[in-house]
């Protein structure tokens, strides 16, 4: 169910979702939006985990440009994308440095591997009392949910929308040629509060709420949450 046989030197990694998302913005890295919307909420949209170093810088500037913002809408629902370590570095915005974001348990290793928040990322101010707000749909698979159940489960963000595939299952691209590769699952991520993940049943979200309303849901949430402060 989760090995996956691809081409070797694909121009994309052919993700194991079986929906196509838009096409991406490579020059953006899968940033398809930012912007502050009236009552200073900030508005992310992400369609892609990048595995590059500049999709970290890419990320870096959107924070720096919604650091001023009193909340946060974090907008899922197309995103794709395997990169475990933009997830680590987005979460390490909202999370106090080194703490711990999931375990990652190898199977034929039997060994764990520690995830924890980066020291350097943004400031604390997404780390306070900082409203987020994660919007999903059934579409989003993998990273996307690793993202999501990690912070929901931190007490860090709030997930509105539809729940997620299900797919927690770390994999691994093996090249057997020069055209083939095969992508096997080598581990499974452990959240440190719930001692589980997301297979099969998805992240599932505070407020089930059809993806197309998600957004205007999450906005009415953020500004009643703001009012309350």
């Amino acid at each position: 169910h989760y090995l996956d046989i691809i081409e070797t030197n694909p121009l994309h990694n052919i993700e194991r979702s079986n929906v196509n998302g838009a096409k991406q913005s490579i020059e953006n890295f899968g940033f398809e939006k930012i912007e502050i919307l009236s009552s200073n909420i900030g508005y992310l949209k992400l369609n892609y985990f990048y595995q590059n170093p500049q999709a970290e810088l890419a990320a870096a500037r959107a924070f720096d440009y919604l650091s001023g913002t009193s909340a946060m809408i974090i907008d899922l629902r197309d995103v794709e994308g395997t990169s475990i370590s933009l997830a680590q570095y987005m979460m390490s915005y909202f999370v106090e440095a080194n703490s711990t974001l999931i375990d990652v348990q190898y199977a034929k290793q039997q060994k764990t591997q520690t995830i924890k928040s980066v020291i350097t990322a943004g400031n604390g101010h997404f780390k306070r009392n900082y409203p987020v707000y994660i919007l999903t749909s059934p579409f989003v698979a993998g990273t996307g949910e690793l993202f999501s159940y990690t912070l929901k489960h931190l007490n860090k963000a709030v997930i509105v929308g539809k729940p997620t595939m299900g797919v927690a299952l770390i994999s691994q691209k093996k090249k057997v040629n020069e055209f083939v590769s095969i992508e096997m699952p080598i581990a499974i991520p452990i959240h440190p509060k719930t001692q589980t993940n997301w297979e099969q049943e998805g992240v599932v979200p505070d407020y089930d709420v059809q993806a197309d309303y998600s957004f205007d849901f999450a906005y009415e949430l953020a500004k009643e949450t703001l009012d309350l402060l």
